[in-house]
């Protein structure tokens, strides 16, 4: 007779465990901009900077990514901050960005090797 209480007892256990996870509220996301995924990052060298369209180009393990650049992008070379002009091909780039509207919109470059400038 106690084996059958005991049982009895785990599985009201089991179920009020069970109602109590079913009737959580749902995880909250963090609120990012209309079309965007979330913060990524990624390590390449740069192919090309266009400052017309405001993009740069690296090469990554992964193959070629592009990048826009806005107002709000923060380019750091060494300790100063810095322009898209600032940026070089071959220089090796850390990249922090999102996408929205299907394109990479990056939020943080920062040049951890410069290639050969001139």
């Amino acid at each position: 007779m106690k084996k059958f209480v005991v049982f009895v007892v785990a599985i009201a256990f089991f179920h009020a465990i069970a109602g109590i996870v079913a009737n959580a509220p749902a995880a909250e996301k963090i609120p990012v901009r209309a079309g965007q995924v979330g913060t990524m990052k990624m390590t390449g060298e740069v192919v090309s900077v266009d400052s017309a369209t405001r993009t740069v180009t690296i090469t990554t393990k992964r193959g070629s990514m592009t990048f826009t650049v806005d107002d709000k992008t923060k380019i750091v070379i060494g300790k100063k901050g810095k322009s898209l002009e600032d940026l070089k091909p071959g220089d090796t780039l850390k990249v922090t960005y999102n996408e929205a509207a299907g394109k990479n919109v990056a939020q943080r470059i920062t040049v951890s090797a410069t290639g050969k400038r001139k």
